[in-house]
C-alpha cells in the first residue's frame, strides 16, 4: 500500500493567535470579599426582550441580588 505525504508543514507560518488560544490560564487565586452589611452591594441583571411573553404579557425582567444575604428579587 502506497501512502503519499505531500503536506508541507514548513510552508505555513506559526499563527500567534492560535498558539495563544491553546495556552492554559492560571486559576484565579484572589479572595473575593463579600459585603459586610445588608444592601451594601446589590447586583442587578436586566434581561433583554424575550420572544415569548409571560402570562401577564411582560417581555423583560430584572433581578436584584443582595451580596451580603444572597437574597434575590425578580420583577417583571
Amino acid at each position: 500500500m502506497h501512502t503519499c505525504n505531500t503536506f508541507d508543514y514548513k510552508s505555513y507560518e506559526t499563527c500567534e493567535t492560535c498558539l495563544l488560544g491553546k495556552m492554559t490560564k492560571i486559576p484565579f487565586t484572589g479572595k473575593s470579599e463579600r459585603s459586610k452589611e445588608l444592601l451594601g452591594l446589590i447586583y442587578i441583571h436586566v434581561c433583554r426582550p424575550m420572544t415569548i411573553h409571560s402570562m401577564g404579557g411582560y417581555t423583560y425582567f430584572i433581578i436584584f441580588i443582595d451580596d451580603h444575604s444572597r437574597n434575590g428579587y425578580i420583577y417583571l
